[in-house]
């Protein structure tokens, strides 16, 4: 056996039961996350991987970014009413992710993510910049979390 192979197994199996108990907690809360991770698994898992590399939760998740990353997984995406951004053209808020992605489909995601001009903080040359598999990953992570939230501001 490769002594080598065993954090990353180790990792693996930990994201494992991580998706597991989040299948458990939407089942007990009415959801069909089962029949999402059943069919999505690897990309959700992969986009669970890039929201936290890229950051996404900085802005899109309230109070991340000054709690040290801190805050409960079912309250990542749901955008950030109390901290925007000033910026010369007034404040900018970053928006419910959740509530954008319920209501697109993998392929109008992409083609948003694509086409995406948004005002800074957005750092939207890292979207353009991802490939498909990566924007397929992202929105099916983000649909995995459910569409809990307000409407997302304009």
């Amino acid at each position: 056996m490769n002594r080598r192979s065993t954090p990353s197994g180790l990792v693996l199996v930990l994201m494992l039961v991580g998706l597991l108990s989040f299948v458990k907690d939407a089942g007990a809360q009415g959801g069909n996350a089962s029949s999402v991770l059943s069919a999505h698994s690897r990309e959700i898992l992969r986009g669970r991987n890039i929201v936290l590399t890229v950051n996404c939760n900085d802005c899109h998740t309230a109070g991340y970014a000054q709690g040290s990353g801190k805050v409960p997984e079912n309250m990542w995406l749901l955008g950030d009413d109390r901290n925007g951004f000033s910026t010369p053209r007034g404040v900018i808020y970053a928006p419910n992710l959740r509530a954008v992605v319920a209501k697109l489909t993998e392929s109008q995601w992409a083609q948003l993510a694509r086409n995406l001009k948004k005002r800074p903080p957005m750092p939207q040359h890292t979207l353009s910049a991802m490939s498909e598999g990566d924007l397929k990953a992202l929105y099916w992570f983000i649909k995995s979390l459910g569409p809990v939230g307000a409407k997302p501001r304009p």
